[in-house]
């Protein structure tokens, strides 16, 4: 991780879904490891997606143009 900051909120978010989990994770190899990793994996995904948002936008308007034209 980057930041103490984004491990803090993956720890928020692994706190959050441990306390409202039901018996969805039980057979994952342990519940603990599971949350941890889908909070740790969607922390570094929003980061990623937040701080390449211009050349994220900028290569979807490259692909509009090319699938649907220039709309003129």
């Amino acid at each position: 991780m980057k930041s103490y900051t984004l491990l803090a909120i993956a720890g928020a978010l692994f706190t959050g879904i441990y306390i409202t989990k039901s018996h969805v994770f039980d057979g994952y190899g342990g519940a603990l490891g599971a949350l941890a990793f889908i909070a740790l994996v969607t922390t570094m995904g929003f980061a990623f997606v937040v701080s390449n948002s211009a050349k994220i936008r900028r290569k979807v308007v490259l692909v509009w143009v090319k699938v649907f034209g220039s709309g003129e």
